[in-house]
């Protein structure tokens, strides 16, 4: 156990349900800390603004830690069994409930902790939560936090196969390129999704033939110094605005979305799944590090 800082202020909140997965604001996640013994938060900051300070008893994994590069494509979820490895030595089961919190300091933040989300649900972890508004409104909020590292004790956690629908791969993209029931959704910003950028990262500059963009960056709003998710009505007219004149359209069809290495992928993965509670989505894993490497056509 870490050397506490604490500046705990007790209140008292009412009995709050929160059910399956989503996004859970800092207030609930103050009283699943202080009720839920079998909580588990995930810190998806740098070891050294963790150490510098986090929510009790969090345990820190960051993207790199579940990630590697594959046949020179960055960012590309490790083997199932060793992504469950490292949940389990970070003491985390399918019993817990789990919270996920990234900064919250900058839109981008989400990203990462969406990220961490969408591994966990890959390897059947499905009780997980993104703490809106990140670490910086739970501190803004004085609810309290400790320095120091922390040692997790392991978890009895063990392998039981992965969930084919959260990653896809180059082949389904080649399969459903055309495909009208398919809608590819470019997470990044304008300047990639037209071209102009010069990532070095990316073999060729573009975006997939059909694709819309939806920069996940656009999917939260400042709210004093933090970040917190968009609400639907507002995703909704971030839809419209690509084309789709019945915005609900597009819930009709499969998505896939894809940026350049998985993580803003994942912020989109994730405001589509949890907050409009589209369940036919999926991240298109090498993203277009992987897909500019290909022979597949580009706009």
């Amino acid at each position: 156990m870490s050397v506490r800082t604490f500046i705990f202020i007790f209140l008292v909140f009412p009995f709050t349900c929160i059910w399956g997965a989503g996004l859970i604001s800092t207030n609930d996640a103050f009283y699943e800390l202080n009720y839920n013994g079998n909580v588990r938060f995930v810190d998806t900051r740098d070891v050294k603004s963790y150490q510098s300070g986090h929510i009790a008893d969090a345990v820190v994994i960051i993207n790199s830690d579940l990630t590697e590069t594959v046949n020179g494509v960055p960012g590309m979820a490790k083997p199932p069994q060793e992504i469950v490895n490292i949940f389990r030595e970070n003491g985390i089961d399918r019993e817990n409930r789990v919270i996920v919190y990234a900064n919250g300091s900058s839109p981008n933040d989400y990203m990462y902790a969406s990220r961490i989300i969408a591994l966990l649900n890959y390897v059947k972890i499905n009780d997980t939560y993104l703490m809106d508004g990140g670490f910086t409104k739970w501190v803004s909020e004085n609810k309290g936090y400790e320095a120091g590292p922390e040692m997790a004790s392991p978890s009895n956690l063990v392998y039981n196969g992965y969930d084919s629908n959260i990653l896809v791969d180059l082949a389904y993209i080649e399969q459903n390129l055309y495909n009208d029931y398919v809608v590819f959704i470019d997470t990044r910003n304008i300047n990639y999704f037209i071209g102009v950028d010069k990532d070095i990262r990316l073999y060729r500059h573009g975006h997939i033939p059909g694709a819309i963009n939806i920069d996940a960056s656009s999917l939260t709003k400042k709210i004093n110094n933090y970040y917190v998710i968009i609400s639907e009505q507002e995703l909704a007219d971030i839809i419209y605005e690509t084309g789709y004149e019945d915005y609900q359209d597009i819930f009709e069809k499969t998505l896939i979305t894809y940026c350049n290495t998985g993580v803003q992928a994942s912020g989109g993965w994730f405001v589509f799944k949890y907050v409009y509670n589209h369940q036919d989505v999926s991240i298109y894993e090498g993203s277009m590090s992987e897909y500019s490497r290909s022979s597949l056509p580009l706009e």
